[in-house]
């Protein structure tokens, strides 16, 4: 079992967004192998705005789209960017199946449905995949 903060998901908004064409970097990233269960953590753009201005003095010009000249406020240019970026999140979501939580509730909460989505995804787990030997059937 492998658990991963980001995967190809998360290049395939961010690039879209910043007009790579979504066919382009699909095929760019065909090599990764599709997760069993991919999981968006669905954030507002204010609350995604008010923890990143909480845990650092300033927006970094990458994460707030300065780069696109979208807006010359980087506040603004973070708004208008992420925005494009959860809307791009949201397609990408539908496309591939994604479960999507909702980041702005609790922690507790937030664990409880993750919990509830990998119990249900490996229900019918039985630690061996087909044309490989499970670690136990290794020793």
């Amino acid at each position: 079992l492998v658990v991963a903060d980001r995967y190809v998901y998360t290049a395939f908004a961010r690039d879209v967004v910043r007009r790579c064409h979504p066919a382009w970097v699909r095929k760019l990233y065909r090599f990764a192998p599709k997760p069993d269960i991919a999981v968006y953590l669905k954030i507002p753009i204010a609350v995604s705005l008010e923890r990143v201005c909480g845990s650092r003095p300033v927006l970094e010009d990458v994460e707030a789209g300065m780069d696109l000249g979208i807006h010359p406020e980087p506040l603004k240019s973070y708004e208008i960017f992420q925005g494009n970026i959860l809307k791009e999140y949201d397609r990408v979501a539908r496309e591939f199946g994604m479960s999507v939580i909702k980041a702005d509730a609790s922690i507790g909460d937030q664990q409880k449905r993750v919990r509830q989505i990998i119990t249900e995804k490996l229900e019918d787990y039985s630690g061996k995949e087909i044309g490989r030997a499970s670690c136990r059937e290794r020793v």
